[in-house]
């Protein structure tokens, strides 16, 4: 009887210091393509977890399947153009990248990237007027009270809707050309002698001339993404009513302790101890 009480007591003590376990609610913020492939894996695993998925997804997307059957949730964002208008500009761009790169000059081919790129920041800002400009959305993922938000920085303002909710926000990248974002926000170490710049088609053995290519791709690949974030700068200040670039919004996510993470995939040769240095 005396071993009864005293299991008893222990139990109860025990079930004193146990914590509720909750399924948390996340909202996702998915690029188009091999980004979405890569999240898809993410939520899913999340979703088979209980937690509750919601993935925002524009009306042109041409990779999230909202038809299907799926444990997870979609909220659709109005834009003003179709999945063919979209279709056909990454078909340019990769027509360019596979078929016209080798067979133009250094400087012709960072000229016409340029000006796809802009295309491409076109398309985004769009897309991004459709959800952070939207009272009637923001008020219903505002009621929806959500605990994170995951987000693939390749399409900008995952960051920008996450201050607009006031809920932290996670980055997932795999690469960025060049390695801007990782080296300008997530302060990566990658020297240019040593690490060939994603998308170069380098190896992580360089010659002098190698070399010499890789530092002036480094250096191509900062100007165009200042470039580009110069011309988010507006569209962010004037949603949130202040400075509020997403140069400093996404520095602040590789830096800020607790609330936001930036998650990089290396797919290329980095510095050793990148990961155990700067995950956070």
């Amino acid at each position: 009887m005396l071993n009864l009480q005293c299991t008893c007591r222990m139990l109860l003590c025990l079930s004193l210091l146990a914590e509720n376990v909750l399924s948390g609610k996340v909202l996702v913020w998915p690029a188009d393509y091999s980004h979405w492939m890569n999240l898809k894996l993410v939520t899913e695993e999340l979703a088979s977890m209980g937690h509750n998925i919601t993935v925002l997804v524009h009306s042109a997307s041409l990779s999230v399947n909202t038809t299907s059957v799926s444990a997870l949730h979609f909220e659709p964002i109005e834009v003003g153009f179709t999945s063919d208008n979209l279709q056909s500009l990454w078909e340019k761009f990769l027509h360019f990248w596979i078929y016209e790169k080798a067979q133009v000059s250094f400087w012709e081919m960072h000229s016409t990237m340029r000006s796809l790129s802009r295309s491409v920041s076109h398309t985004h800002r769009q897309i991004c007027d459709g959800a952070v400009k939207s009272r009637k959305l923001l008020e219903k993922l505002r009621l929806s009270q959500y605990d994170v938000l995951l987000s693939d920085p390749v399409l900008p303002c995952g960051e920008l809707l996450a201050e607009l909710l006031r809920v932290p926000f996670i980055f997932t990248l795999r690469f960025s050309p060049g390695f801007a974002f990782e080296r300008l926000c997530g302060q990566i170490l990658a020297p240019p002698s040593y690490v060939p710049a994603a998308t170069s088609e380098l190896q992580e053995k360089m010659s002098f001339l190698e070399r010499t290519e890789n530092l002036l791709l480094y250096l191509i690949h900062d100007l165009l993404q200042l470039l580009i974030w110069k011309e988010w700068d507006s569209y962010y200040s004037s949603v949130l009513g202040e400075d509020g670039p997403e140069t400093l919004l996404l520095s602040e996510t590789s830096l800020s302790s607790g609330y936001s993470c930036l998650h990089c995939i290396q797919i290329m040769e980095v510095v050793p101890n990148f990961e155990t240095e700067r995950y956070i």
